[in-house]
């Protein structure tokens, strides 16, 4: 045998995604895992994943499902886009329709295949969700951040749209808006959409619309620019949040109705790719979205606890003199420790991102940068998910008819307590 001379082999790589870090959000669990697995004291408010257990109908229809082998149709199981249609229009007053829905492994997935797509600029307005600008940069996309408030609860205004219209007049626009938001908790009015979209059918503007935690609006707020703008409006849904199974990975995205050249290059794109979604699962899916008094119930009830998980955070940033917008939706919240700035500078902290940090560091909080969701660099901001307890025994709790009050949430919410205690120490230590 001729010896053969080892050597390190490196592929050369797309510079664009070499350039990219890992998705920040992941990054953080990743870290907050490991140091849970090693003994650390660790209160982990950095990873927005629902704490509930499936429903059991769900599961029981993914059990029955698991022999079915069969490849599905690229754009989905026809009954599940069916029951989709009938169960977001009903909710929503939307108007998609079946042959336009897209099952998809992951939201996340449907709106990089969509982003892939569409020629032009796209709008993300800051905050916003970690992964839309990594995906527009993947794709060699020109990406404008309009910066927002906490004035306007962090929204994009229907002014610094039409000023960002009025700039890029000779080329298409698409806008990502996000609502109920991560990071921010915010929720856009229906008076706000419907001058929003105005904006953008005056500048032929795509509107894709993030609609992921819309099943967790606190308020009854909650609307679909797709009721507004339904020529132009592309809505993204899906199980991960609404109904806990965000390892399911199915998304639904619906396209408006006479978007059929998108649909048919989404079609033969997804036919290239990944094919379809997984049987087992799209059947599953079905028992999230027939119509039932119990998976009606299990959601309300899902959507109480992520309530006064906020109400709770919110009232114990408020009280150490953060700023901070009362969460409206989703189960995130969005303290900025501005009002410490001088102090914090005076413990070499100039930004969110020194803050999360010593937060982990020192006190044992893992949380995420204002920067991570393309805040400003000296901004501090800060992500806090609501979402570090138990679930199951939550929900059990509130099933019982426990009341949601503070005695709760030291009983079955024991880290909301702890990390909202670790953040005044640290606050009060400055």
């Amino acid at each position: 045998m001729k010896n053969v001379r080892e050597f390190l082999f490196q592929p050369k790589l797309n510079q664009t995604i070499v350039s990219l870090e890992e998705s920040a959000t992941l990054a953080i669990n990743q870290i907050a895992s490991e140091r849970r697995s090693a003994g650390e004291s660790i209160v982990h408010f950095g990873f927005g994943e629902s704490p509930f257990p499936i429903a059991e109908d769900i599961q029981v229809a993914l059990r029955d499902s698991a022999g079915r082998k069969q490849y599905l149709p690229t754009k989905g199981l026809p009954a599940l886009c069916a029951q989709f249609v009938q169960y977001y229009n009903a909710l929503y007053q939307t108007s998609l329709l079946e042959e336009q829905i897209f099952i998809g492994p992951g939201s996340k997935q449907l709106i990089f295949n969509v982003l892939f797509l569409l020629e032009g600029s796209v709008i993300i307005p800051a905050p916003s969700w970690v992964s839309y600008l990594p995906q527009a940069t993947i794709l060699n996309k020109k990406v404008i951040t309009p910066q927002t408030t906490a004035e306007s609860k962090y929204k994009l205004t229907a002014n610094q749209l039409d000023q960002i219209c009025e700039e890029y007049a000779d080329e298409q626009l698409t806008l990502i808006i996000n609502s109920p938001n991560n990071p921010t908790g915010s929720v856009y009015t229906q008076s706000e959409l419907i001058a929003l979209t105005d904006v953008c059918r005056e500048h032929a503007v795509v509107l894709i619309s993030d609609e992921i935690y819309a099943l967790f609006d606190f308020n009854d707020n909650f609307a679909s620019p797709a009721e507004f703008y339904p020529e132009g409006t592309i809505v993204s849904s899906g199980l991960s949040k609404g109904f806990s199974a965000g390892g399911y990975r199915l998304g639904v995205m619906g396209l408006p109705k006479h978007m059929t050249v998108l649909a048919n290059a989404l079609s033969t794109l997804i036919s290239e790719t990944y094919s379809c979604v997984a049987a087992p699962v799209q059947y599953a899916a079905l028992a999230a979205y027939l119509p039932s008094k119990k998976q009606q119930r299990y959601v309300t009830l899902c959507m109480e606890l992520h309530r006064h998980a906020a109400d709770y955070l919110y009232k114990r940033f408020t009280a150490v003199g953060l700023t901070c917008i009362q969460p409206e939706g989703a189960f995130y919240l969005f303290p900025d420790f501005s009002p410490y700035r001088s102090k914090l500078l005076g413990n070499n902290i100039d930004g969110a991102e020194q803050l999360c940090a010593r937060l982990l560091e020192v006190h044992g909080v893992a949380a995420l940068p204002g920067s991570a969701f393309y805040m400003p660099e000296h901004s501090l901001t800060v992500r806090i998910a609501s979402v570090d307890y138990n679930g199951a025994t939550a929900l059990e709790a509130l099933i019982s008819s426990q009341e949601l009050d503070d005695k709760f949430t030291h009983e079955y919410m024991p880290n909301l307590v702890l990390g909202a205690d670790r953040i005044e120490l640290f606050v009060q230590s400055l």
